[in-house]
């Protein structure tokens, strides 16, 4: 079984994922370590050779586990705790989890 997996990012540039994949589940773990390391990628949608589109793996929101409008961005507590510093940790947040983070601080 052939199992590729194709990737687009927040500006519309898209590519294939690296890898060839014997099962579905061995794509949707690579496609899930993709967007971890480039968080630009928004999607990464997993095919079958002969059967097509399979699923898609959406960024997830790390407090709600929400998929929409999902951006990587500065952690938004340490950010409003110390704007000075640089070294803020990186966070998948959507929107309403991204404010509310920010609120807490």
């Amino acid at each position: 079984m052939r199992v590729t997996g194709r990737w687009i990012d927040s500006m519309g540039k898209n590519g294939r994922m690296p890898g060839k994949f014997g099962t579905v589940y061995d794509a949707e773990i690579a496609a899930k370590e993709f967007l971890a390391k480039y968080p630009t990628v928004v999607r990464v949608s997993i095919s079958h050779e002969t059967g097509g589109h399979v699923i898609d793996v959406k960024r997830s929101c790390q407090v709600c586990g929400g998929q929409n409008d999902v951006q990587v961005m500065p952690d938004p507590f340490t950010e409003a705790q110390e704007p000075e510093a640089t070294d803020h940790d990186s966070m998948s947040l959507c929107p309403s989890c991204a404010t509310a983070r920010f609120e807490e601080s």
